[in-house]
């Protein structure tokens, strides 16, 4: 089962109701987070890893659907890279290097190249590095 090779994470806001109800909006959530509760279990019981955090359970009040967007958005994505860094997957030892990782890439690749194709990847990698140098210095 490919979903038991690797971690899961699933997170729910808050104003979930508990009991049935005939607002549709509130009987999706509510059904939504059942299911949830069912596909973690059954990926755990399968030998997998998820984990369900609902964030009032954790002392976060008041998200959406959309917590990324909320106010507390920063809150919540301490829950988040705490659970990356618990499950070993934070990369906080070697962060994204952006274009600077792009231009060593291209320059690793320039001896295979025709005189066109090493033209062409010259003026990317020069207009790359002014780009660069332009978010660095500016």
């Amino acid at each position: 089962m490919k979903l038991t090779k690797m971690p899961i994470l699933i997170i729910y806001g808050d104003n979930i109701s508990t009991k049935h109800s005939k607002v549709l909006n509130e009987e999706v959530w509510r059904i939504s987070l059942q299911n949830a509760k069912t596909f973690v279990n059954e990926i755990n019981k399968n030998g997998g890893d998820a984990t369900l955090i609902e964030l009032p359970k954790v002392g976060l009040h008041g998200n959406t659907h959309a917590a990324f967007a909320d106010l507390n958005n920063k809150e919540v994505l301490k829950v988040m890279t705490d659970w990356l860094a618990e499950k070993g997957l934070s990369r906080s030892d070697r962060p994204h290097t952006g274009q600077k990782n792009l231009i060593v890439r291209l320059r690793s690749h320039w001896s295979s190249r025709s005189f066109v194709e090493k033209t062409r990847q010259f003026h990317k990698i020069r207009q790359l590095e002014r780009q660069l140098w332009h978010k660095q210095n500016l």
